[in-house]
């Protein structure tokens, strides 16, 4: 037996050592950062059509309108007894874009829109808000929108004895075209 392990012993020492550096250099080779080049596949034509829905219609005891396709109606308060007759808040739900608009429906002050606090508040602080004319403004109705900060646009717009106070606003990166988009989509099927 001590004859077999002379023979064999150092030849099997010497591949145990070379499995062992090998092991030892696969383990380090493995766990080494990588170079060299990632193919990817090309995006199919189809991929790159976004997927538009359809928009979704809106009637309430006030008005009727559609919302983009993508927004959901996230808040009603109806009080028709209360300084606002209604409160809507609805939502862009398709994370690309960030906006969100209220529309706030209240009986009209006897002075005159002047005696509405937002709208007031808009008159005052020219330094945050300028008036403007969008397409499809209503007759009487008269549009703001922020110079400074966040995109945000205003519309009052009195009817009979009530006022809309319908406001656009968007998160980062949403630019007031984006809004008027959605406000041209409102404003095209609104009904009283």
């Amino acid at each position: 037996m001590k004859h077999w392990l002379k023979r064999r012993g150092i030849p099997l020492a010497i591949l145990l050592v070379v499995v062992i550096v090998a092991a030892v250099m696969f383990m380090r080779w493995m766990n080494g950062d990588s170079t060299g080049t990632v193919k990817v596949g090309v995006p199919t034509a189809a991929s790159d059509v976004p997927v538009v829905q359809a928009p979704v219609d809106v009637h309430t005891a006030y008005f009727s309108t559609q919302l983009p396709g993508s927004f959901v109606i996230k808040r009603n308060v109806d009080t028709p007894d209360g300084p606002q007759f209604f409160l809507q808040l609805v939502a862009n739900s398709s994370g690309e874009v960030n906006q969100q608009f209220a529309a706030t429906v209240g009986p009209m002050p006897a002075a005159g829109m002047s005696d509405i606090g937002d709208y007031h508040m808009r008159t005052l602080r020219t330094d945050t808000y300028a008036s403007f004319s969008p397409a499809n403004l209503p007759a009487g109705a008269v549009a703001f929108r922020s110079v400074s900060g966040t995109s945000e646009a205003t519309l009052f717009w009195p009817h009979g004895g009530r006022y809309l106070e319908l406001s656009f606003t968007g998160g980062n990166g949403v630019t007031e075209a984006q809004l008027l988009e959605t406000y041209q989509l409102v404003m095209s099927a609104w009904q009283w």
